[in-house]
């Protein structure tokens, strides 16, 4: 027995290095109740913009992905006015002929091996999908008219996202640089460097430039 423990221990602690030496980004949950959709993006500013501007709700951040692995794709459909996400080639290839748009790379996914979580994947159907590292959600959400579909990737926990997380902002300029902190009333604190000379390629403000007065025009420094 005591050298099963201690097998369980070493395994244990072995997941949790590789887990340390993975790579992580920040995947940031938002909520909109008027068609009941949960937008999922590793973009700061999308999180910040949409949470701020465009009636959606800050929950906070649902997990952490690994900066490399498993693709993992955002589709849109302008129809339904819904996003969904998969790593899956052939449900992507089948989805984008029925009205969903392929909107690239969102973020990425670990195997099981790395010491990540699952998440899970659920849909309503009002046709919304919901993506979680929480079992306890995963679980009440079961009941409530969510209908399980599996495990959709792996990433690393982050607590339980809450709606009542409310984003702040603070921003200072030295050196031609932003240092922009961001916060949120359950105290969770953020706080990274964008370079002005740099500017937003793929964002929702096209080759505009980055500043104080223009800040989703700007792209993480690192």
């Amino acid at each position: 027995m005591a050298a099963l423990v201690a097998l369980a221990t070493t395994a244990h602690v072995q997941h949790k290095a590789e887990a340390a030496t993975v790579k992580q980004e920040k995947i940031y949950r938002l909520y909109n109740a008027k068609n009941g959709e949960h937008l999922y993006t590793n973009s700061f500013w999308e999180a910040y913009v949409n949470g701020t501007q465009h009636g959606w709700s800050y929950e906070g951040v649902s997990w952490k992905a690994p900066k490399s692995g498993d693709a993992v794709h955002r589709l849109y459909n302008p129809g339904l006015g819904l996003h969904m996400y998969s790593s899956s080639s052939y449900e992507i290839s089948v989805i984008s002929h029925q009205g969903w748009k392929d909107e690239g790379v969102a973020f990425y996914s670990q195997n099981k091996a790395s010491g990540a979580v699952p998440i899970y994947r659920l849909y309503n159907p009002n046709g919304q999908h919901l993506y979680s590292s929480s079992a306890w959600e995963k679980t009440v959400l079961s009941t409530q008219g969510w209908r399980y579909e599996g495990v959709a990737y792996y990433a690393y926990p982050a607590g339980i996202p809450q709606a009542q997380n409310k984003m702040n902002l603070s921003v200072k300029e030295a050196s031609g640089a932003l240092t922009i902190t961001a916060s949120d009333n359950l105290g969770t604190s953020v706080t990274d460097v964008y370079h002005p000379s740099i500017v937003q390629t793929g964002g929702p403000v096209n080759g505009e430039q980055c500043s104080p007065a223009n800040l989703v025009a700007c792209q993480w420094a690192g």
